[in-house]
């Protein structure tokens, strides 16, 4: 193995952190998974990849795009008339654009999309490289994620749940391991707003390794937010959290939706049913 693999090697290690030792008790049967994947799914021998998404950073991340000086937009709340979200003393001074209007439902609707669609980008490299190895293996969605975070009748990957306004249980994250950017993790969502801001430019700073040549100058030509745009943001996330009692008010903070399984293939089965060659012995 070169340096090159090497390198990659160390920096997975890295990247891995040990939760619990052994299999995560997940559902084994309906309703937590679906009839259609019984028969299989994280069953002993195989090993399974459970992207899980925390949607209040990419939430964030919009909201300074769409609060910014150029953007201006104006969110509002379907749910509650219409009325701006929070935002009205920012339309009376001029800083945010009345015309401009999205609502509650629709922003939230375009953060899911990024985010499911980065997860079936990691569950597709996964497949890739199952295949590349000689491994069999699968993508789907037969899991009712309540269940695979732990707020069922089953451990599943124990995450912190909280009772919103309404409505069920909301996960909220892993403790001490992976915690979405709302209470109870942060004493408000200001604070939330603020620990987004450290994590998103703490990046940037000096001590920070950087994956490229030069990366101090591209780092310092990125436009921070202003002082004002902060504040609309966090006006923004408290009105959400003081009207629903969660962030964000229709999506589960720590989302999860697909499955990736790898096993070894039966090489049995392709052998009665599928022609020679079907499968090969080149594995990496």
């Amino acid at each position: 193995m070169d340096r090159a693999h090497l390198a990659l090697v160390e920096m997975t290690r890295r990247g891995k952190r040990t939760l619990q030792d052994g299999r995560a008790d997940l559902p084994s049967q309906l309703p937590g998974l679906f009839a259609f994947n019984l028969w299989n799914a994280n069953k002993p021998g195989t090993s399974l990849f459970l992207p899980i998404s925390n949607m209040t950073f990419e939430y964030m991340n919009l909201l300074f795009i769409y609060f910014s000086e150029g953007y201006r937009f104006t969110l509002v709340d379907e749910r509650n008339g219409y009325q701006p979200a929070g935002l009205q003393k920012w339309i009376d001074k001029g800083r945010l654009d009345p015309t401009r209007r999205m609502g509650l439902v629709e922003i939230e609707q375009r953060v899911l999309s990024m985010q499911v669609v980065e997860q079936a980008f990691m569950c597709q490299n996964m497949n890739i490289a199952m295949q590349a190895m000689g491994l069999g293996g699968w993508t789907y969605t037969g899991f009712i994620s309540s269940y695979v975070l732990g707020a069922m009748d089953v451990e599943g990957l124990g995450f912190r749940h909280i009772q919103p306004k309404e409505g069920p249980l909301v996960p909220v994250g892993r403790d001490g391991a992976f915690e979405a950017l709302c209470p109870p993790y942060h004493a408000s969502m200001s604070d939330a707003v603020d620990a987004f801001l450290e994590q998103k430019w703490g990046q940037y700073e000096d001590d920070i390794p950087k994956a490229i040549n030069g990366a101090e100058a591209i780092a310092a030509s990125i436009p921070r937010p202003t002082e004002e745009t902060i504040e609309i943001a966090k006006d923004f996330c408290e009105y959400v959290y003081e009207a629903y009692g969660r962030f964000p008010a229709n999506l589960d903070p720590m989302y999860q939706r697909l499955a990736c399984q790898v096993q070894h293939i039966d090489t049995d089965f392709y052998d009665a049913h599928y022609p020679p060659g079907a499968y090969t012995d080149q594995p990496m």
